[in-house]
């Protein structure tokens, strides 16, 4: 809206995930701070988010790290673009710990919907992250992590919720897509690992009456399940 001599000759062309690449005022994530020449305090600044990235590759706790998960929960949006732009760049990216912390966030997310008629809500911007992070695991490492993403209910959600993602997607890769392909070994231990610890969530209930049994956040059924 500030530029409408440069938007009207880029049109359409503006190639927005470039210009978050290089920290550019047109991007979503960055113009706050060519406002106030500085960083606002509801950002999060770049050092702080490096260092948090490296404590979750080191499994070494610390506050930014903490501060990072926080955000991950409160400004989820945001913070998964800026994930995402370091996946862009090729910067080394701690999956699993991210993944795991993703899990645990899951049912908790407190940010708004963004986008034309909210359509980005932190729930899908978390679910996509999960997928994308997933795939750049290699394939053997893959059951496990799905299976500590599951541990916990919300994470269950999660869990599953990327699996059957990144097995769609499988499928329409497909050449054939007449004829069903071999489904990769993983993909039958994941579906195990997760299937087996929802199992396990669910157990409580089983024993209580159906009028006694409530739907959680993330759409999970429970008795006792927080």
């Amino acid at each position: 809206m500030l530029f409408t001599p440069l938007r009207q000759a880029l049109g359409s062309g503006a190639n927005t995930q470039a210009i978050a690449l290089r920290r550019g005022i047109g991007s979503i994530d960055y113009f706050d701070r060519y406002m106030v020449f500085g960083i606002p305090d509801d950002d999060l600044p770049e050092p702080t988010f490096d260092t948090a990235l490296q404590q979750l590759a080191d499994g070494t706790p610390g506050t930014e790290a903490d501060e990072l998960l926080l955000r991950l929960r409160d400004d989820t949006q945001r913070i998964t673009r800026r994930i995402q732009y370091k996946r862009t760049a090729g910067t080394p990216l701690p999956a699993a710990a991210l993944l795991e912390a993703a899990a645990q966030q899951h049912g908790h997310l407190t940010a708004a919907p963004q986008g034309a008629f909210g359509l980005l809500t932190a729930d899908f911007a978390m679910s996509t992250l999960a997928e994308d992070l997933l795939t750049d695991l290699a394939e053997p490492e893959r059951p496990a992590i799905l299976k500590t993403m599951a541990e916990n209910p919300d994470g269950a959600v999660l869990a599953a919720r990327t699996l059957q993602r990144i097995t769609s997607r499988a499928g329409s890769d497909s050449p054939d897509h007449t004829q069903a392909a071999a489904t990769p070994d993983w993909i039958g231990e994941a579906r195990s690992a997760i299937s087996h610890e929802i199992s396990q969530h669910l157990a409580p209930a089983a024993s209580r009456p159906v009028d006694q049994l409530t739907v959680n956040r993330s759409g999970s059924v429970g008795g006792s399940i927080p």
